[in-house]
């Protein structure tokens, strides 16, 4: 769940708001918050389930995905295999395809491109609809 607000919402403030309502509709048996999930963002870390927000306010994914496909095309450039999972790669670029609006990842592919292609992270058909 993700709330939203004008004005900082506390992770307690949040958790005893959630505890009261179990325990009035007698659910604290049915539900539990795994605390270790819970956090607060601020307007200048604005993040949820993968998905990052900038300060131009358009759409992202998390650095460290980014970074990651960066760092394995880099590897890839230089036939260096020995990090490289074919799958998570490849879902991990689907995955920024899907949700960058930044062009960050257009500017990797474009960089990468015959790496891309020898390893067929992306299809040919991709690249042009992208424009690289």
């Amino acid at each position: 769940m993700t709330f939203s607000s004008d004005k900082f919402l506390a992770k307690e403030f949040i958790l005893d708001i959630f505890n009261r309502a179990f325990t009035k509709y007698d659910m604290e048996n049915d539900f539990t918050l795994s605390l270790h999930k819970c956090f607060g963002v601020s307007n200048s870390k604005r993040s949820i389930t993968g998905v990052a927000i900038n300060n131009d306010n358009k759409i992202t994914c998390h650095r460290y995905i980014y970074q990651n496909i960066r760092q394995t095309l880099h590897q890839l450039s230089y036939d260096d295999t020995s990090h490289f999972s074919y799958n998570k790669l490849k879902g991990q670029i689907s995955f920024m395809s899907m949700i960058d609006e930044s062009g960050k990842l257009k500017t990797l592919l474009t960089k990468y491109k015959n790496t891309v292609l020898k390893y067929n992270l992306v299809s040919m058909d991709k690249l042009t609809s992208m424009g690289i």
